[in-house]
């Protein structure tokens, strides 16, 4: 708006040597304009990164000291007034707030961080979330729902691909072997290796190398097999590792073997820079279990069980949304409306996930009936036959064979309700298949 100056008729008829100071008049700018003190009208706003629009006030020096620079707020809305410099300011808010998942910081628009949430946007700061549940950045709510993202058992190196998300990795240290047997005495058997859980998020795509350790051998009997010899020592259970985590889990110790790092667990922070370790533990001896004796003289002992990694993605996807490619797409049955996925309506269906923004007409109901229910996820769309338009009615649209078959009351029926083909018997019959009998039909005489 612009400033405009005001000067009183009256004091250009007035002749005087001295003149009056003309008086200005500053106006707070409208919803959608913002003046920072260098314009003399006020300027449309921009949008904002997260949808709204920033709302200011017309600041010109000239209008006093009482105004500000223009600010964003996404709350707070208050005035002064400075009536001897005839001003006023007003601190507006962003219209509409801020998205879910974000929360009012010193007038912007700020992403609540991993592991907090923001249920919507007129929130003031994010929530942690709660225990045993988690949340990637910006979002509305926690989930403790987890997906099976991938199983190692092969001992090696195996390349995973980490899409953006929360995961949980669970990995077990192998099982140490068991000593051979002797003639009159077991082996000493293998211990179980270690275990530790990992809990990270990842903004970016990763694709990293982990690593399965494999079962200890068994110890070889001793040769001669002699009373009070001993057999060999079974092997130690070999390491599972996650590199760009840095964190091991230690196998376990083979039968009578020495080891240094046997069923213990090592967890370190993570070697990439965008991964936020966000919760870790180690279980030691808790992991793949060592080889017991065999229980036969003058045997070799067993073998360790291999490692494994088990890895598990956060299900964040909402309702009707399932997890495709490491984002959430519309199931089956449900189409995009908007920003969120809606079930497909009445007599209409979708057969495959994706974000198609719109359902299939279902062709399967037969005459006289009318489709049922949402969601549908094949053109074998539900369906009721039709109801009739008064109880007193004498006939209903029965299903058989499904068809919806016209169908008159019987002797002695009585319909019950105005849909569907559930009847009652009047007083002198009892029901019988599909039908009312008279007692008088059964009397013997």
């Amino acid at each position: 708006m612009k400033l405009r100056k005001i000067l009183s008729t009256t004091l250009l008829l007035i002749s005087s040597p001295a003149m009056a100071e003309p008086l200005f008049s500053c106006e707070v700018c409208p919803v959608g304009k913002y003046n920072d003190g260098n314009f003399d009208e006020c300027q449309s706003c921009k949008s904002s990164e997260t949808g709204s629009w920033v709302v200011g006030i017309n600041t010109n020096p000239k209008c006093g000291t009482a105004t500000r620079s223009v600010e964003k707020y996404c709350q707070s809305v208050g005035s002064t007034s400075d009536s001897a410099n005839s001003t006023t300011t007003t601190e507006f808010k962003i219209l509409g707030g801020c998205n879910s998942g974000f929360v009012c910081d010193s007038g912007n628009c700020s992403q609540c961080k991993v592991n907090t949430y923001a249920s919507s946007g007129t929130a003031t700061s994010c929530t942690a979330c709660p225990n045993g549940s988690y949340a990637s950045p910006g979002k509305s709510k926690c989930s403790s729902k987890w997906s099976q993202y991938k199983v190692i058992t092969t001992p090696g190196n195996t390349s995973v691909t980490f899409t953006p998300g929360i995961y949980e990795i669970i990995a077990k240290g192998a099982g140490g072997g068991s000593q051979g047997n002797w003639l009159f005495n077991w082996g000493t058997d293998g211990s179980s290796g270690s275990r530790f859980e990992y809990i990270f998020y990842t903004p970016l795509n990763i694709t990293q190398t982990v690593t399965v350790g494999a079962g200890g051998s068994g110890g070889a009997n001793n040769n001669a097999c002699w009373p009070g010899s001993s057999g060999n020592a079974g092997g130690n259970g070999g390491y599972t590792k996650v590199g760009f985590l840095n964190s091991v889990a230690d196998g376990g110790r083979g039968g009578n073997a020495a080891c240094g790092n046997c069923g213990g667990a090592r967890i370190g922070s993570p070697s990439i820079s965008t991964v936020t370790k966000i919760d870790a533990t180690k279980h030691p001896g808790e992991g793949a279990s060592g080889a017991v004796h065999n229980g036969t003289a003058c045997e070799g002992g067993l073998s360790g069980s291999n490692g494994s990694i088990e890895i598990y993605k956060l299900n964040e996807c909402g309702s009707g949304e399932i997890e495709s490619n490491g984002s959430c797409v519309c199931a089956a049955g449900y189409y995009k409306n908007g920003s969120t996925c809606t079930a497909c309506p009445t007599g209409t269906y979708k057969s495959s996930s994706g974000n198609a923004t719109s359902c299939t007409a279902c062709t399967n109901k037969p005459a006289n009936s009318s489709y049922a229910g949402t969601g549908a996820t094949s053109n074998s769309c539900p369906w009721n036959c039709n109801a009739v338009s008064s109880a007193s009615l004498n006939y209903r649209y029965c299903e058989s064979g499904g068809k919806c078959v016209y169908t008159t009351a019987g002797a002695g029926m009585i319909w019950a309700g105005v849909q569907g083909c559930y009847f009652n018997c009047a007083d002198g019959y009892y029901k019988s298949g599909n039908g009312c009998v008279s007692y008088s039909q059964t009397v013997n005489y």
